[in-house]
This record gives structure tokens, C-alpha cells and sequence, in this order.
């Protein structure tokens, strides 16, 4: 399956590539509209955990989780070229919000309830990327458009966790518990399709303001985790 994902991203990234590349060189026909723009806003994220609870050898491993929270502003930064009242390509550089939760594991002996094994994962993951997508504008009314937008992501995911593991010894005062701390970082690549949805709002010539909506999906194999990312923000775009 990831293969497969991997093969449609990478077709994905080649037509989005030829087609801006036609874009530009049937531009002669219209009057080519440069912009540039920064935005930030908030994020949100959509979590699916698949860590199920195991049972074997005696032994009955469960874990849980904190509420997932996004402590972090996300922000972008853009430049496009529209070609036609109807259509443009846009490159922007986008940071989403950083993720944070904690996933609990305890392991327990079925027969006596005895704890085996206590973990905390303190686990904080932050996406961010460059993406290249096609425009479809629709004029509205009062100098707004909608602009639907579907192109490719690529850039990376950085995984930071925090690991607080607590097993049992047994001592002259019976069971104590031995703690350990570990920490580690990682960065998985990341490329995937990309789709925004934005009013824009043009009240001068030079300059003009936009709400966008835009999301990403990436996994974390390793921890049988999803991760589904929202980005909500307002923008300042000056054209030329």
C-alpha cells in the first residue's frame, strides 16, 4: 500500500509539473498576474490510534491516550502566477501546527492484576513542506473569488518522544519501582497530495486578503498512528 501511495504521489507531482509548465508557455495569450503573500492562522488535527491491546503469555498490554493538542501557530508564505481569470499555479512554503499528546502503556499479569511494565510516550510532531498546486478561480461578486486549489506536498515530519518507562523490582519492602527516561527524534520524508480551498478578496489593485483552508494526511507507521491535519488562516497578498 505505501508503494502504491508513493507511485500516485510521484504521478501526481509529474502531470502538476507539466501542466504549470504548459500554463506558462501558453501565458502569451493573457496578461500574466504576479503575487506574493504570508499567511497564519490556526491548526487543528484528526488522530486515528490503531495500537490495539495485546493478550498473550500471560500478560495483558493496554495503552491509551491524552487529548491531542496543537500548541503551535502555523504559518505560510506564497507567490503565484495567474495566467488566466480562471486558472493559475501557486508555490507556497507551509509550517503546520505542531502535534502533542501522551500515549500511556501499562502491561499487567492477567491472573493477578500485578503491573509489569508503566509507560509514558511524550510524543510532539511537527509537518512542514513546500507545495505546488494548480488554481481554479471562480469570480463571485464585490471583488471576491473562490480559488479551489490541488496539487502535491513534499517536505518532512519530525518526530520528537519522550519515553518515562517504570517496571517493577522486587526489594527487602517488597516491589519497587525502577524508573528510566529515554529520547528520541526522528524525520520521516514527506509526500503527499495537497488541496486548499480560499475566498479571496481584492479591494485595490496592489493588494488583497484571502481565507484559506487547507489539510494533510501523513502516518507514523512505527506507532500505528494517523495523522490528519487542518490549517484555517487569513492572508496579506500584494500584486505586481
Amino acid at each position: 500500500m505505501k508503494k502504491v501511495e508513493h507511485a500516485m504521489t510521484q504521478a501526481l507531482t509529474t502531470v502538476t509539473l507539466l501542466l504549470a509548465l504548459l500554463a506558462t508557455q501558453s501565458a502569451h495569450a493573457y496578461p500574466i498576474e504576479k503575487y506574493i503573500g504570508i499567511a497564519s492562522g490556526i491548526g487543528w488535527t484528526d488522530t486515528e490510534f490503531r495500537d490495539p491491546s495485546i493478550d498473550a503469555f500471560g500478560l495483558r498490554e493496554t495503552p491509551s491516550y491524552s487529548d491531542v493538542k496543537n500548541p503551535s501557530t502555523p504559518w505560510s508564505m506564497f507567490a503565484g502566477l495567474r495566467f488566466h481569470p480562471n486558472y493559475g499555479v501557486e508555490l507556497s512554503y507551509v509550517s503546520f501546527s505542531r502535534i502533542e499528546f501522551e500515549k500511556i502503556l501499562e502491561q499487567r499479569e492477567n491472573n493477578t492484576g500485578k503491573l509489569t511494565k508503566y509507560s509514558v510516550r511524550d510524543a510532539s510532531i511537527h509537518a512542514s513542506g513546500i507545495s505546488l498546486n494548480h488554481v481554479i478561480y471562480l469570480p463571485l461578486f464585490w471583488n471576491l473569488n473562490l480559488a479551489a486549489k490541488a496539487g502535491v506536498l513534499l517536505g518532512d515530519v519530525k518526530y520528537h518522544d519522550k519515553e518515562l518507562l517504570q517496571t517493577p523490582r522486587d526489594s527487602a519492602d517488597g516491589s519497587e519501582l525502577v524508573t528510566s527516561r529515554s529520547q528520541e527524534t526522528s524525520t520521516d520524508s514527506l509526500s503527499t497530495a495537497h488541496f486548499a480551498l480560499a475566498l479571496n478578496w481584492r479591494p485595490s489593485k496592489d493588494w488583497s486578503s484571502r481565507w484559506q483552508l487547507e489539510q494533510v494526511k501523513f502516518k507514523n507507521d512505527g506507532e500505528k498512528e494517523t495523522f490528519t491535519q487542518w490549517y484555517s488562516s487569513l492572508a496579506l497578498q500584494y500584486h505586481f
